[in-house]
């Protein structure tokens, strides 16, 4: 009896699963679903909470997001000039195997809370089907631009690697953290509190079952100072990466249905 109850239950799932793969092939006629494009968000920053000392320069190095050896966001790669600002010196300089922005503050450029600020957003659009190459946010390490370097590098899989949903299968992330170098020499006034950061985010989108869906990765870190500091810090990141919906049919590959030991 129990046998036969295991079995029934394999069969609905398998049944689930057949259903799901034939709506997947309807709306699913090319390889390329409508109105795709790879989306990039990207943003660092230095956030002042008080005030940098008279004659002091502010001195901070940032690491940016790394890809094919040069810092990009999406299809752009990140140059000097992007990132210059009135007031300020800036430059792009090679350190711990990854690109980093110099940025030198002097004190009268420190008036605002955000004392320095950049953010860029890419979009990618497909021109033909032979360029279709949705974004790797799965596997964004080598394949996509991210923050390096990774030092302590570990990884923890999600307690269900993904959920059912009315559209088929949600895949819920894999979560990584890590340490990176980030330097900063600065005189600040009693009772201060500075804030670094960098965040990017990447991710797919298209059309599909008359709503729109997507899957993506985010890599950032985060570091606070209080009062003074000279030297390099260890700022604490984290990357989330392989979350939502993915289009190809070999990724509704659902675990194997294990046969159960009988109870005797």
């Amino acid at each position: 009896m129990i046998t036969t109850l295991r079995k029934r239950k394999k069969l609905l799932i398998l049944l689930l699963i057949v259903g799901i793969v034939v709506i997947a092939f309807i709306f699913h006629p090319s390889n390329r679903p409508s109105s795709f494009h790879s989306y990039n968000q990207f943003s660092i920053g230095i956030r002042l909470e008080g005030g940098i000392r008279n004659g002091s320069n502010a001195t901070f190095l940032l690491p940016l997001p790394m890809h094919d050896g040069s810092p990009r966001i999406g299809t752009r790669v990140l140059t000097d000039e992007y990132f210059a600002r009135e007031g300020m010196t800036t430059s792009l300089i090679g350190e711990n195997g990854g690109v980093y922005l110099k940025v030198v503050i002097p004190p009268l450029a420190a008036t605002a809370p955000d004392i320095y600020h950049a953010g860029e957003i890419n979009i990618s659009f497909p021109d033909t089907d032979s360029e279709f190459k949705p974004m790797d946010t799965r596997h964004p390490v080598g394949n996509e631009p991210v923050f390096l370097p990774k030092n302590n590098l570990t990884s923890q899989k999600p307690g269900s690697e993904f959920s059912l949903a009315w559209y088929g299968f949600h895949y819920n992330p894999v979560t990584s953290r890590y340490q990176i170098p980030v330097y900063a020499e600065y005189m600040a006034a009693e009772g201060s509190t500075i804030k670094i950061y960098g965040s990017i985010h990447g991710f797919n989108q298209w059309a599909e079952l008359a709503t729109y869906f997507t899957n993506s990765y985010r890599d950032r870190y985060r570091l606070t100072l209080n009062e003074s500091a000279g030297g390099w810090y260890l700022a604490e990141g984290e990357m989330e990466s392989g979350e939502g919906k993915y289009l190809e049919i070999s990724d509704l590959c659902f675990p194997a249905l294990e046969e159960e030991p009988e109870k005797k």
